[in-house]
């Protein structure tokens, strides 16, 4: 009996239905958003605990975004100018990056493009002794990765949790709630180089991948959740997402042929916000990030890929042109 109480609690805490306000006059949302965006390539051997993070030299970027109700989103990016400084210790990363969002009260896709072409080491203290700060990291500007895919996401309860709030406040969610989530992910991620990505003085520390070249991997994934927001004008909440896949995978290795096969993997998805949704004015403070967890079948080796995005937004809702 003294469980009764505490399991009615948490009956409560999922099925209290939340009130969803969806502007019903102002249904123009414009937005100005600073974003940085994280892109890591980890490579790691869990027997010798050995790392390896690639990541290219991108500035933040500027995204204005014009929205109508949560139907049409058009949005742009201008990156802003680079320090020459920043360029000598890291590089002069090219890159491109593109993604469509289409959030509704009850499902969400993102399909996503991005490629980076001139990366760095990050932790290059770790494989060069002869490292000191201020010393340019190890520069890798022949290393190109790219990445796209389609993850969807369907929202159990829609009355009961708002995705839209967190993301792009287009519609308000004015009491606590959450949901379930449930989805899936298509996405590709390829990578190259003239030679090892592994540099030569510690690729004794990893096992298969010590001598490689390039790779694909082609990924079917599941995934599972729960979302929640303390909300009413002043909100905070978010979701967390994992699950299980498969991946199609080729390998170039120096020296040898090509290497396929079909590799277990995982994926992770996490987004948390905050910020204030009011009737006119809004803002917000997100972090998006999104892991691939490659494993190769019969080794210590495995490959993660890493997007991680912050922003911090500012927006007005507007009235709806009336003709």
């Amino acid at each position: 009996m003294k469980y009764i109480g505490f399991l009615t609690a948490i009956m409560m805490f999922h099925w209290a239905q939340a009130d969803i306000y969806k502007y019903p006059d102002r249904e123009i949302h414009f937005s100005t958003a600073v974003q940085n965006l994280d892109y890591t390539l980890h490579l790691r051997d869990s027997s010798t605990r050995s790392d390896l993070f690639y990541k290219p030299n991108v500035n933040d970027i500027v995204v204005p975004k014009l929205a109508y109700k949560d139907l049409v989103t058009v949005s742009w990016a201008m990156a802003l100018e680079m320090e020459n400084e920043e360029k000598r210790l890291m590089g002069d990363t090219k890159f491109t990056d593109i993604r469509l969002d289409f959030t509704y009260h009850n499902f969400a896709i993102e399909a996503y493009y991005n490629q980076y072409s001139g990366m760095y080491l990050e932790n290059t203290g770790e494989v060069d002794p002869q490292f000191n700060p201020g010393d340019p990291s190890l520069l890798r500007p022949d290393l190109y990765v790219r990445g796209l895919g389609v993850t969807m996401t369907w929202i159990w309860d829609e009355n009961d949790f708002s995705m839209l709030n967190l993301v792009s406040q287009n519609e308000r969610q004015e009491s606590w709630g959450g949901s379930f989530l449930f989805g899936g992910s298509i996405n590709e991620t390829y990578f190259s180089a003239d030679q090892s990505i592994v540099p030569t003085q510690v690729q004794s520390q990893f096992d298969v991948i010590g001598q490689i070249r390039s790779g694909t991997f082609r990924t079917l994934s599941a995934k599972a959740g729960y979302g929640y927001s303390m909300a009413k004008k002043w909100f905070l909440g978010g979701y967390i997402m994992a699950g299980p896949g498969i991946s199609y995978r080729t390998l170039r290795i120096d020296g040898q042929s090509n290497s396929t096969g079909f590799e277990p993997t995982g994926r992770v998805e996490l987004l948390a916000s905050t910020g204030y949704n009011g009737d006119w004015f809004f803002g917000n403070l997100k972090y998006d990030l999104k892991q691939d967890f490659y494993l190769l079948t019969g080794s210590s080796s495995q490959i993660n890929p890493e997007l991680v995005t912050v922003s911090l937004a500012l927006g007005v809702h507007l009235d709806t042109l009336k003709w």
